[in-house]
């Protein structure tokens, strides 16, 4: 490196003194500006001038809008009920119900299965009795598979209170609903009652058997 003659500092000195060389050799552009008074630092500090906002201007187009609301904050929408929901509504509420009976044409009525009956069957209906004709339908083998499941749900909801139901038993059980579904009652109690109570029935079993066999039973 070429050392620095007396001269060639006078003249380093000279240009710093008129401005035309900073003191650590950068561009006027590099330099900070500076306020030569007090009037020009009031007028700087009342309109400052922002570059990094001249700069985000030019560039608000890249930038996308954030969302309004994050999902966190969000509204829960409520779901409306339709016009259909609504109208369909207000007919129900403005319905009134009768009691009448229930009028079908007879080809809603008419039996379309197999009205031959099988040999053995028509052999006992001379002599037969619906008794007959039940039991032809409602074998001992169905009798028998409601009671083994019955007394199976009973040992599984109480263990300390087992049905015991047998077949005989459950023939006795499905005579009384026979009867009930004849002989109308407004309460299944008042069939055992000591006033209106209806004999066949509170021969049969007692009202505490029955209701016992029937939770077993009808679940």
């Amino acid at each position: 490196m070429k050392s620095l003659t007396d001269k060639d500092i006078e003249n380093y000195l000279n240009q710093i003194e008129g401005g035309e060389r900073s003191e650590d050799d950068l561009d006027v552009s590099d330099v900070e500006d500076f306020c030569s008074s007090r009037q020009e630092l009031h007028n700087d500090l009342e309109n400052p001038v922002d570059d990094e906002n001249d700069y985000c201007d030019d560039d608000l187009s890249l930038i996308e809008d954030p969302p309004a609301t994050s999902e966190s904050h969000q509204v829960p929408q409520v779901p409306f009920p339709s016009t259909t929901q609504a109208s369909r509504r207000a007919t129900m509420k403005g319905l009134v119900w009768k009691v009448k009976k229930l009028i079908l044409n007879p080809d809603q009525i008419t039996f379309r299965g197999n009205t031959t009956y099988p040999a053995e069957l028509r052999d006992q209906a001379a002599g037969g009795t619906p008794y007959t004709f039940f039991s032809y339908i409602f074998t001992s083998q169905i009798l028998q598979k409601i009671v083994e499941e019955s007394n199976l749900y009973a040992v599984q909801t109480n263990v300390q209170k087992p049905l015991n139901l047998s077949e005989a038993e459950l023939r006795k059980f499905i005579s009384v609903l026979i009867y009930m579904s004849v002989i109308k009652y407004p309460n299944v109690r008042l069939y055992w009652s000591n006033k209106v109570g209806f004999e066949p029935i509170k021969k049969i079993m007692t009202i505490n058997r029955f209701e016992t066999i029937k939770i077993s039973s009808l679940q």
